[in-house]
């Protein structure tokens, strides 16, 4: 997989290849496109790359957090360190009154999390998070956020408070190929992944309490820090469940339903008010 304009520069060349015929490689590959830009006072959106006019003010400096999660970004997709860098980019813009990210994401790596995490603890300027789908590592990314709506009441959905994991046990299909696979650890290394193999000879206790349960204990006493009020005694509402938008509301999860242009607005009266109330705390 990569980005549409990527593979469009590459069309010639393989289709010579297809064709038998020698080809060279692109002479440039386009740059990834940015998924940060800004929304100026007049509602119009623009990238830095654009150009701009520098005597512009009050702008508001918009993020996108869609799709599965990863650290680190690829040609597929943005990786949490580029786009917590954009929102650096945002932070430290003298013009830039306030942050919206808009999520729309089932959520992904565990390692994702924490550069969000991380950047929440010291930004000064407020920030509204508007969400489509915000399950598992994108709620616990955006869950910091000094207000998170859902962008609609049809299809927003919000939770997926929890952990999982999938192993593939390839070792039967390796037999099968001939192929025979012999793990040797030194002496000393007793419980090298001992929890990875007891799980995937199927008793999966031991990785499940090193590996899952700790995690999973984490993401649900932070969403309590950072959602203080969250109804943790709705069931299921720490351990996994989905909710669609008006009961995310009425448990606590989010805090209602706007349009982006409502997030904008109310963006707006935050910054104007001088004051930054965040609804959590850091240790």
């Amino acid at each position: 997989m990569m980005e549409p304009q990527t593979a469009q520069a590459w069309l010639p060349t393989i289709a010579s290849w297809l064709q038998h015929k020698d080809a060279s490689l692109p002479a440039q590959l386009p740059e990834k496109e940015t998924t940060g830009y800004f929304i100026d006072r007049d509602g119009v959106r623009f990238r830095e790359s654009e150009g701009s006019d520098p005597a512009l003010t009050d702008l508001i400096g918009v993020l996108h957090i869609n799709g599965p999660m990863i650290k680190y970004g690829n040609w597929c997709a943005y990786g949490s360190d580029e786009l917590i860098a954009m929102a650096d980019a945002h932070e430290n813009d003298d013009r830039v009154i306030g942050h919206l990210w808009l999520g729309d994401s089932g959520g992904g790596a565990v390692n994702s999390i924490a550069p969000y995490l991380e950047f929440h603890s010291r930004r000064k300027k407020p920030l509204i998070s508007a969400v489509d789908l915000c399950a598992s590592a994108n709620l616990y990314s955006l869950a910091p956020s000094d207000k998170l709506y859902a962008l609609n009441n049809l299809s927003s959905m919000i939770g997926s408070i929890g952990v999982t994991t999938t192993l593939y046990d390839y070792s039967n299909y390796l037999k099968n190929q001939g192929v025979a696979e012999r793990v040797i650890n030194a002496l000393q290394s007793t419980h090298k992944n001992t929890s990875f193999f007891k799980a995937r000879n199927g008793d999966a206790k031991d990785f499940q309490e090193e590996h899952l349960n700790p995690l999973a204990q984490k993401f649900m006493d932070d969403m309590i820090k950072y959602r203080p009020s969250i109804q943790a005694d709705i069931e299921g509402i720490l351990n996994g469940k989905m909710f669609y938008a008006a009961e995310a509301t009425e448990y606590g999860l989010i805090d209602g339903v706007r349009t982006m242009q409502q997030c904008i607005q109310e963006l707006r009266d935050m910054a104007g008010r001088k004051t930054l109330a965040t609804n959590f705390m850091f240790n």
